[in-house]
């Protein structure tokens, strides 16, 4: 395990023995997911290999079905951090994004009652999920006086593309109130108006 942690081809061999060639093969596997495929197809594998390799071909076929332009990688001999997962289990990745943005898979839990059942689960790493995200827009939010505006009015600005802040009393001084707020507008006199710095 550890050999094949490091992708060290040469420990894989010295530490597989007989079944070195199938090793090799398996660490040579790894890449983009046709590729991959191909390559496990053509091993020598036992029988439950065989139907996890059928199982991740399905899963290669539905994730293209749904994300057409996502690119899949395999790796066949991959298990860090998935020791207690027993089927398909994945990365997710953002092209240009440091780290993983999360990780997940098969695994099965044992019941009180000495049964098993089988549960897939993933984690995400907010951390660098929110490296992934663009910088947000600056938000146009209008404060709309408490005598400002009929609802109906306001769901119309919304429609456009405002944020909407209702003011629950009367102001004297709105465009105050609407910096207080964080606003960047308010309705004055029935008009948006920008608030200035």
């Amino acid at each position: 395990r550890q050999a094949l942690d490091r992708k060290d081809s040469a420990a894989v061999a010295q530490a597989a023995g007989e079944q070195a060639p199938l090793f090799t093969a398996l660490l040579r596997a790894a890449g983009p997911a046709d590729a991959a495929l191909a390559a496990l197809g053509k091993l020598s594998l036992p029988k439950a290999a065989k139907a996890d390799i059928a199982q991740l071909r399905r899963v290669v076929g539905l994730i293209r079905g749904a994300a057409p332009d996502l690119t899949i990688t395999i790796d066949p001999v991959e298990h860090r951090g998935f020791e207690y997962q027993t089927g398909i289990s994945f990365i997710v990745f953002a092209r240009g994004v440091r780290g993983e943005l999360g990780r997940g898979g098969r695994y099965t839990t044992e019941l009180p009652d000495d049964g098993r059942e089988t549960s897939t689960g993933f984690t995400l790493y907010m951390d660098t999920v929110q490296r992934a995200l663009p910088e947000p827009e600056a938000s146009r939010i209008l404060y709309i006086p408490a005598d400002g505006a009929p609802a109906d009015k306001g769901r119309a600005w919304r429609e456009q593309g405002w944020v909407t802040l209702a003011g629950l009393d009367d102001e004297a001084d709105v465009p105050g109130a609407a910096r207080r707020l964080g606003c960047s507008h308010a309705l004055i006199d029935g008009h948006i108006v920008e608030l200035k710095d």
